[in-house]
């Protein structure tokens, strides 16, 4: 009687283990699947227009167009995870079909775009530094363009093995089959790109930047509200872009290294609830939900310091503005004397013509 009376309390602690852990997946994945609407959305916009308005036709804004590609990459990747999780519960996927699933849809496509995305925050950061050091050494569109492919051709050299490593099990994509050395090599190898070269290069880069702007100022003395106002605006975003990826980045490093060290794969840690380490979980689920904030982080912080950026997310809104401003401008136009309109007329005049 005892021993059956211990059976049906494992088997009910096992039961609400399982209710627990499908609850927890159930809100990541409604929290995930509204993050990264939002970011789906708010790249598209970035892209179409840095390709369509002629304004945004510039080098910073091709690296701008290239982090939206990485993310809008990144976000279909999660949305096929979420997709084929749904799909698996309600009826099992024949096991090759899933697995190619996992390789094609869903691994392969979220490691690749989201390193090439930190390589791009990488290059972006070292062509702030060019411009502030070296702003008499241009870079064309083409260099750019080149810039951009040689992230993704970095990320897809180092995202390449999950091809032939991902595996669907029991219903789960998983990067690894089983723990080996290879997972402790790889793992480490995306630390390493997509936090310390990157966190190394960043901080570097801005923090020279921010050095010069206040030396600047500092040797300048006095200088127009418009120039500290900008200079301003310019260390608040780069202080802003640094810690926004160090704190999007460092749960998934952690996850990386825990993986690397415990031999314990993520979703292992997430579907059965391991007391012993609760922290890990913890750091784990955030790791979930900042992998998604990270595909929508970036066009936020561009948009709140940057007009041509918000004059693509609010259209409405800045065409009124200006139409407002032309209609001021010409309600309250001084009349010109007949001096001043001869004056004005003569540059456009082409003396050759005369």
């Amino acid at each position: 009687m005892n021993s059956l009376n211990v059976t049906n309390t494992s088997t009910n602690n096992t039961i609400n283990r399982l209710s627990t852990s499908a609850e927890l997946l159930a809100r990541l994945g409604a929290i995930t699947l509204v993050i990264i609407g939002a970011g789906i959305i708010l790249n598209i916009i970035l892209i179409i227009g840095t390709h369509f308005k002629k304004s945004l036709r510039k080098k910073t804004y091709y690296f701008m167009a290239n982090l939206a590609g990485c993310d809008l990459l990144f976000s279909l990747s999660i949305i096929s995870t979420v997709i084929t999780a749904i799909n698996t519960s309600r009826a099992p996927i024949p096991s090759h079909i899933h697995t190619i699933l996992c390789k094609v849809c869903i691994v392969f496509p979220a490691y690749w775009s989201y390193t090439a995305s930190v390589q791009t925050l990488v290059i972006i950061s070292l062509e702030r530094y060019r411009a502030i050091f070296r702003p008499t050494k241009k870079i064309t569109p083409k260099k750019c363009k080149m810039l951009c492919a040689l992230a993704w051709i970095i990320s897809l050299f180092i995202s390449l093995p999950f091809l032939f490593t991902a595996r669907s099990i029991e219903n789960q994509c998983l990067p690894f089959p089983i723990y080996s050395h290879w997972v402790i090599i790889v793992n480490f190898i995306l630390i390493i790109f997509q936090f310390v070269i990157p966190t190394i290069v960043m901080i570097t880069a801005y923090t020279l930047i921010l050095h010069q702007l206040t030396t600047k100022t500092t040797a300048i003395g006095q200088e127009s509200t418009n120039s500290r106002n900008l200079k301003r605006k310019t260390v608040y975003m780069l202080l802003v872009t640094t810690i926004t990826f160090l704190l999007c980045a460092l749960p998934w490093t952690l996850t990386l290294l825990f993986e690397a060290t415990t031999g314990k794969f993520a979703p292992e840690l997430l579907l059965h609830d391991n007391k012993t380490n609760p922290a890990m979980k913890m750091i784990v689920t955030f790791s979930r939900i900042t992998l998604s904030i990270s595909t929508v982080y970036n066009p936020i912080i561009y948009c709140i310091f940057n007009r041509e950026i918000r004059s693509l997310f609010f259209p409405c809104y800045y065409r009124r503005k200006n139409n407002a401003v032309t209609t001021t401008k010409v309600s309250f136009a001084p009349e010109k004397s007949n001096s001043y309109q001869t004056i004005s007329v003569k540059p456009v005049i082409n003396p050759m013509k005369a």
